[in-house]
């Protein structure tokens, strides 16, 4: 019964991800979306497996829990980009705020890549 609890706190809340993920989506902000969904699984999944003790699925515990952490880390970085609100140039010469712009994207790879290499 613990163990069904546990699984219950700590694998299956992180549902309440997806209507987020479906906001990012109808935003095309399709960088958030796929780091969300890795976000999604390898979080359900470290946390699933840790609290009904399994060992093993494809990856043990420990390599889930290496890739929870990325995820995680590239969530702050991601909201750390968009909270700095830069601009895009536009056709006519002006800059413009908008949800994800190009230099979002080289910051967001910069970050994954010294995420990655740690």
């Amino acid at each position: 019964a613990e163990e069904f609890l546990m699984l219950i706190i700590t694998g299956v809340t992180n549902v309440a991800c997806i209507p987020a993920l479906y906001l990012l989506y109808a935003k095309r902000m399709y960088f958030q979306v796929y780091l969300g969904i890795f976000t999604f699984i390898t979080s359900f999944l470290y946390h699933s497996m840790e609290s009904v003790h399994i060992k093993a699925f494809y990856l043990n515990s420990g390599g889930w829990h290496r890739l929870d952490n990325i995820a995680a880390i590239m969530c702050f970085i991601t909201l750390f980009i968009y909270l700095m609100d830069n601009l895009q140039k536009s056709p006519k010469d002006k800059y413009k705020s908008v949800p994800f712009c190009d230099t979002d994207l080289m910051l967001n790879m910069l970050g994954l890549f010294i995420t990655l290499t740690m």
